[in-house]
């Protein structure tokens, strides 16, 4: 299967809007260790199989790390709204959080492999 990077790109960058609408009304359908794992989006599955073949060591490093990090990051998130306590979307998924640096890692290493 080969990576669709433009896909992937939206994919990841969709998960600013979905925890937009989750914060909102935190009603306890995300949960956070699913949100967590990386191994069940695309982009998870394509690292742990072609792109363990097909990227530099380097380059999967890279990838794998910031992948990790944006779902830690985005479960951190619905833990944190699962828990009751009110969240600022600003300071959580907003242009100066974990999230969206992590967000924005990965969508530059995806974008270099479309090169």
């Amino acid at each position: 299967m080969a990576l669709n990077v433009d896909a992937a790109i939206l994919g990841h960058s969709q998960w600013k809007s979905r925890l937009s609408v989750y914060l909102k009304n935190p009603d306890q359908s995300m949960n956070p260790a699913v949100v967590q794992k990386t191994d069940e989006c695309v982009l998870g599955t394509w690292l742990a199989t072609e792109g363990a073949r097909a990227l530099s060591d380097a380059d999967l490093t890279a990838l794998q790390t910031a992948h990790a990090v944006f779902h830690r990051e985005a479960s951190d998130v619905v833990r944190r709204a699962n828990s009751g306590l009110k969240v600022n979307e600003e300071v959580a998924i907003g242009a100066r959080s974990p999230f969206s640096h992590a967000t924005m890692q990965v969508v530059q290493l995806l974008t270099k492999l479309r090169k």
